[in-house]
């Protein structure tokens, strides 16, 4: 429906003088919505990686979106755009955004994630949702429970096992590498979860 348009007026008898003007017209059917917010979960750590994506309903052009983190707009790397067609050939826009949760991302503890999708200057929407971080144990410990949990009972004799690259080691051996093993795990933890709690008290 987009074009140019002309419109002719022509006088009367005797002079017939006529007057054409030729203007570009876009013609716009507006999605009938709000775009929509999906993926963004009510809590993240420090560390875990956030996945949203924003999607408009039908129109005639694609809505463009924009993503704004707590009032600042995001582009590059961090977003991508994608058009595709509904059952009545109108077109969806979506947009995804990728970010790495830190604290700076969350003053006071929120984030706010907005999408706004625009076309032209005929419409103008714009949706909002937010995320708090988790204050409590944090991406380390999860390393931590998760090295305890798989790695060294993978990775470290038992009790009544042998195990070296020789085969000589002695059950006694590994059960002793196996509690130095926790013991220095246990004081990285402790040492990593008191930065932490530093760090978060100064922000």
């Amino acid at each position: 429906m987009a074009g140019s348009y002309s419109c002719e007026v022509s006088a009367d008898a005797p002079s017939f003088h006529t007057v054409v003007v030729t203007a570009h017209l876009d013609v716009v059917e507006a999605p009938s919505g709000q775009p929509t917010i999906h993926g963004l979960k009510p809590r993240y750590r420090p560390g875990n990686v956030i996945n949203a994506s924003c999607t408009t309903p039908g129109s005639k052009p694609a809505a463009n979106l924009t993503w704004f983190v707590n009032g600042e707009h995001v582009g590059g790397e961090a977003v991508r755009q994608y058009r595709e067609m509904d059952s009545e050939l109108m077109e969806v826009s979506i947009s995804t955004i990728k970010l790495l949760a830190t604290p700076s991302l969350f003053p006071s503890g929120r984030l706010k994630l907005k999408c706004t999708a625009s076309i032209y200057s005929l419409y103008w929407q714009t949706t909002e949702k937010s995320a708090e971080m988790e204050r409590g144990r944090g991406h380390l410990n999860e390393i931590f429970d998760n090295d305890l949990n798989n790695e060294d009972h993978e990775y470290l004799p038992s009790s009544g096992e042998e195990y070296n690259d020789k085969g000589t080691e002695s059950s006694q051996t590994g059960s002793a590498a196996h509690v130095i093993r926790l013991d220095l795990n246990y004081l990285i933890y402790f040492s990593a979860n008191l930065l932490l709690n530093i760090l978060i008290l100064q922000l």
